[in-house]
């Protein structure tokens, strides 16, 4: 984070709340030379807004010339964005640009990440904490969490159509499997076993009683 960037953001006026949040959020982000690589969802996250508000507000922001994006393509053809903070005092107390401090230009200098985000994050790790928080029986996190990375996308998804009603189906957590145990099994691809309702057909019934009727039968036999 860059208390100057923090600062300066502070006192920018972008003439939306929402905007200016997004603004002071990449500025806790960034490093001293203006840079940062936070993705829509981190943001959309973190301002509790939409990740369609954060797509709006940085477009805003770059066309007023307090960004600038740098579009990049890393491994497996995987797209992340640069953003470069442009605000007014950076450049004059840092004495010129990123790549100027190292010799070279922008994108030669040295990057470090302020964010708490991972700068990478595959769609298992993105998905783990929310599986973490239905399953609800809290033991065995780290085991879980390199289980959970080595799932494929599909059974990710076949996951999360199972078990709401395997949750369902074992409301006292201490009777629900271990949640190691139930990846480790890949329980998820279990018929889920529950007592039906018997037919009307197969109900055991009993003839209704009529208890005044026996009162009478006694006193006359009595």
């Amino acid at each position: 984070m860059s208390m100057l960037l923090m600062v300066q953001a502070m006192k920018t006026k972008v003439g939306n709340p929402l905007r200016k949040l997004v603004l002071i959020k990449l500025a806790d982000n960034a490093s001293d030379q203006g840079e940062c690589w936070p993705s829509h969802r981190y943001i959309a996250d973190q301002c509790e807004i939409s990740k369609r508000s954060v797509i709006n507000h940085i477009k805003a922001l770059e066309r007023d010339g307090l960004i600038k994006i740098e579009n990049r393509i890393g491994e497996r053809g995987k797209r992340s964005n640069l953003y470069h903070l442009t605000l007014d005092r950076v450049q004059e107390m840092h004495m010129g640009s990123a790549g100027d401090a190292y010799g070279g230009s922008a994108g030669d200098a040295y990057r470090i990440s302020h964010s708490l985000e991972p700068v990478k994050e595959s769609y298992s790790e993105s998905r783990f904490e929310e599986f973490w928080g239905i399953y609800a029986k809290k033991t065995g996190k780290e085991t879980c969490q390199k289980k959970f990375k080595k799932l494929s996308a599909s059974d990710i998804k076949k996951i999360f159509e199972v078990l709401p009603a395997y949750i369902k189906s074992t409301p006292d957590v201490q009777y629900r499997k271990n949640p190691a145990t139930w990846l480790n099994q890949k329980c998820w691809n279990d018929e889920l076993l529950t007592e039906k309702p018997k037919p009307k057909s197969e109900r055991q019934e009993f003839p209704m009683i009529d208890e005044e009727a026996m009162i009478r039968e006694r006193f006359r036999n009595g």
